[in-house]
């Protein structure tokens, strides 16, 4: 079995709305299943928000959680801070931090940063909402 539940919040205020949003999203999973040793029941999940502070300006923070389906007591979460920069509608530079810590495997912790630059080429049709 598996279930979920999305949430997002979208602020816009109509005077500022090229110079200031708001975006929260969360999602929340369950996942049930029969083992061999009966019923194993993880959760997993995220929630991330963006803050638009100028023109073409973010900062968001990311936090992810997750159980192994296999063994739930096998845990982990990351927690992501970003700074987005839009040259222009068509492209997007990122410079995100990622903390990751779980609690089996060799690795129980790793940080990594990451630059990301999306380009869209070609027409497109601007979001419905």
């Amino acid at each position: 079995t598996l279930a979920a539940l999305d949430v997002t919040y979208r602020w816009r205020p109509p005077r500022e709305g090229l110079y200031r949003s708001f975006l929260w999203q969360s999602e929340l999973f369950l996942n049930r299943r029969q083992m061999e040793t009966g019923t194993a029941t993880s959760w997993g999940g995220y929630t991330f928000a963006r803050y638009q502070w100028d023109r073409r300006w973010y900062a968001g923070l990311r936090l992810d959680y997750a159980e192994r389906p296999e063994e739930p007591k096998h845990r982990s979460w990351m927690l992501t801070p970003l700074v987005e920069f839009w040259p222009s509608e068509f492209h997007r530079v990122r410079l995100q931090y990622s903390h990751l810590r779980q609690n089996f495997g060799d690795e129980k912790k790793d940080d990594r940063f990451t630059l990301q630059w999306t380009v869209t080429l070609g027409p497109h049709r601007p979001e419905p909402f």
